[in-house]
């Protein structure tokens, strides 16, 4: 698997874990539409697709992105792969 690029979601009121703070998610195959998807997930697959990716990987973080950790805020970072 080659890592082809990352779509950051804005930041949402929300809590994440301390145990599953920065732990990347399991590779998923991305689906062959996005149709039924909402919001973030929705576009940062079709970000992703769009740069060929075949499967994908979720990581939340807490806090707001570049300010530093909150417990009422978090992010998540999408990461896409191509399969070699």
């Amino acid at each position: 698997m080659t890592r082809i690029g990352n779509w950051h979601t804005g930041s949402q009121r929300g809590y994440v874990p301390v145990a599953d703070r920065g732990v990347e998610g399991s590779i998923t195959p991305v689906p062959e539409t996005v149709k039924g998807l909402r919001g973030n997930e929705r576009w940062a697959l079709e970000s992703l697709m769009d740069r060929g990716a075949t499967h994908y990987t979720v990581t939340w973080y807490a806090g707001v992105r570049g300010k530093g950790n909150s417990n009422q805020y978090r992010y998540c970072v999408y990461a896409g792969y191509r399969a070699d």
